[in-house]
């Protein structure tokens, strides 16, 4: 007979954490890079002294202006108009920024080769196109903020709740919806994701605070795992393939064959030490042998001596998050 008495669930050995610490030090972090790129910003916007200036517009007379007379000015200027692109009318370097659109074209086009067109009687050389090509790209796009006297403002965009709960599922992976609990957004032109209406009431700060709480809670596991963390199940927990009672010594009994099992619960996904106490009588010249079970499937044997003293068996398995099937089959000879 081959009778199992307790199994006991044991450590779990690498219970995953959440560094909140650095999770700080990013929004920290990113915070810090925002403010300063608004520095340098500024520190551009102010920077370009006469002289700088002066530079600029002589790059343009002795190149960008001699090159659109050469090789530009028969089909592009206000009386031909080709294309929808007028360029005799250039004389100050501040009209490429603003007339941009205009000049960015004229950037595209050049920058592709494909102006002047191939049977145009004067072509540049690829040296003077490059040079022409590279002063353009420095005053649309490498500019001075100083010289657009109307760039306009840029709204801080806060999440709308449907954005919010999103971000949350997917962030962390939870269908928490902490946004539920907002005030409604506020709309405008039928919408409800537009910065310059989307307000921050106190209200709201209190709600996101309350949210952060919320999502930390979920997130975070905040148990020691330090400690061990055991499961006990009794004889009297195991359910039998072949039924019977627990007897007074707290055994319950398999009779060569059959299983005993208990349904478990992991908490995390980690690694789980299975104690099993077991003891048996012996019939034969070889030692009972017992299996452990996870899910229906063997996983490690073992030795049971027939001298009817209960002793331990243990195996340290990984277990996923949630309930299985844990126990010990009496094994026949073959």
């Amino acid at each position: 007979m081959n009778p199992l008495h307790q199994q006991n669930i044991g450590d779990r050995a690498d219970a995953p954490g959440f560094d909140s610490s650095a999770l700080l030090f990013a929004a920290l972090r990113l915070v810090k890079v925002f403010a300063a790129t608004f520095l340098l910003c500024g520190s551009v916007a102010g920077s370009e002294t006469k002289s700088d200036r002066a530079v600029r517009q002589q790059k343009l007379d002795e190149t960008i202006l001699p090159f659109l007379k050469t090789h530009c000015v028969d089909c592009h200027s206000a009386e031909s108009q080709e294309g929808g692109i007028i360029v005799d009318g250039l004389t100050d370097v501040s009209q490429l920024l603003k007339e941009r659109k205009t000049w960015e074209r004229v950037y595209r086009i050049l920058n592709v080769g494909a102006m002047p067109p191939a049977d145009y009687e004067t072509q540049p050389t690829d040296d003077v196109r490059r040079e022409v090509v590279g002063i353009l790209y420095d005053e649309l796009y490498d500019f001075d903020c100083s010289e657009i006297h109307h760039a306009g403002r840029s709204t801080i965009h806060r999440l709308n709740r449907a954005e919010y709960n999103n971000t949350i599922r997917d962030l962390f992976g939870i269908s928490l919806t902490p946004a539920d609990e907002f005030p409604h957004d506020d709309v405008g032109e039928g919408f409800d994701n537009i910065g310059d209406v989307l307000s921050l009431t106190p209200l709201l700060m209190e709600k996101y605070l309350d949210a952060a709480e919320s999502v930390a809670a979920a997130v975070i596991d905040t148990r020691d795992f330090s400690k061990a963390f055991t499961q006990i199940l009794r004889a009297d927990k195991l359910k039998s393939s072949l039924g019977g009672k627990v007897d007074k010594r707290g055994f319950r009994m398999l009779a060569s064959q059959g299983t005993l099992t208990a349904e478990v619960s992991a908490h995390s996904d980690g690694r789980y030490r299975i104690r099993i106490r077991a003891a048996a009588t012996q019939g034969g010249d070889e030692n009972a042998k017992m299996a452990l079970q996870i899910d229906g499937a063997n996983v490690k044997e073992f030795e049971v001596k027939g001298d009817l003293q209960p002793d331990w068996f243990e195996h340290d398995v990984t277990l996923t998050a949630g309930l299985h099937a844990i126990g010990g089959a009496f094994l026949i000879a073959a």
